[in-house]
């Protein structure tokens, strides 16, 4: 995909929109000519378009005052009232909250052990689209780790939809791990984010009673669809999944060489997405039973 967009769903933006607020702040508050402040002003709007187009879901109380507080500045530096200082250190305080609560999302998960086999609920990024000499990055893994893959990815597959191949298609043994990959075709489908929530909420707590470690990709997103990652971190969090942060996905899905049709992946991305499964999962020695003790 097109570098530009994967900036954007990669959440990237956010970190960027932060990085020209912290500059543009001490500009405005050094700056007296009108070209110092022409371009804090504008610096300041392209800080907030960046994070508002990122997708990332900061708490409320957070992104709202932030924005509040930046256009307060903007206004503030350009009449060169008393208040500009207060604006601008509020500003810089949001700033840096709503930095140090997405940080987290961002740092790579401690890699799941996998004793047994590795299950993948997925859907069309990880069963292929069947093109000539496709090598599915399930079966790379499959090479390393023979008779440990279990690939039930489907295409077309949705969130609601996954349930029902959950319950037909899995049957997890002890040191088994499922890897999710979702979201993608409701995302495209238009689900809304309500009823996106509401379906992982009832495919996370069916894994969840089945009581096998699980680890999930966030998804890459455009902007303004922030509800789908605030979903998937509030009920990861409620049902104990790890979560691939969508920066890695997105990576995945960077560069014209790694996708076939804009979206699926290509022999080369497929590689990619492989090494991203290698860092989340980490296959030890097969899981056995202990021996039954003998009686005397």
């Amino acid at each position: 995909m097109h570098p530009v967009l994967m900036f954007i769903a990669s959440g990237w933006g956010f970190w960027c929109g932060l990085a020209v607020l912290a500059v543009a702040i001490p500009a405005g508050l050094r700056g007296r000519s009108g070209a110092t402040l022409s371009l804090t002003v504008t610096a300041t709007v392209l800080g907030i378009l960046l994070v508002a187009l990122s997708s990332t879901p900061v708490s409320g109380w957070i992104i709202w005052p932030l924005f509040a507080a930046a256009l307060a500045m903007v206004v503030t530096l350009r009449f060169e009232t008393p208040w500009r200082y207060g604006a601008a250190a509020l500003t810089a305080a949001l700033a840096v909250s709503a930095a140090v609560l997405e940080l987290p999302y961002w740092l790579e998960p401690e890699p799941l052990v996998c004793r047994g086999k590795l299950w993948i609920l997925a859907d069309s990024i990880s069963s292929g689209i069947g093109f000539e000499e496709e090598t599915v990055w399930s079966e790379l893994l499959e090479r390393e780790h023979p008779g440990r893959i279990a690939n039930r990815a489907v295409p077309g597959s949705k969130v609601g939809s996954s349930l029902r191949i959950l319950e037909e298609r899995f049957d997890f043994s002890p040191g088994d791990v499922l890897l999710i990959e979702l979201g993608g075709n409701d995302l495209l489908g238009g689900v809304s984010g309500d009823e996106f929530a509401r379906k992982l909420d009832e495919l996370l707590s069916a894994v969840a009673a089945r009581e096998v470690p699980a680890v999930m990709f966030e998804l890459p997103l455009p902007p303004f669809r922030g509800a789908y990652l605030r979903a998937q971190r509030f009920l990861a969090e409620k049902y104990g999944v790890r979560l691939i942060p969508r920066r890695r996905f997105a990576a995945v899905l960077r560069g014209s060489e790694s996708v076939v049709d804009g979206v699926h992946l290509s022999n080369y991305g497929h590689e990619k997405m492989a090494e991203v499964v290698r860092g989340g999962v980490r296959f030890d020695e097969p899981h056995r039973a202990a021996p039954e003790q003998k009686g005397d």
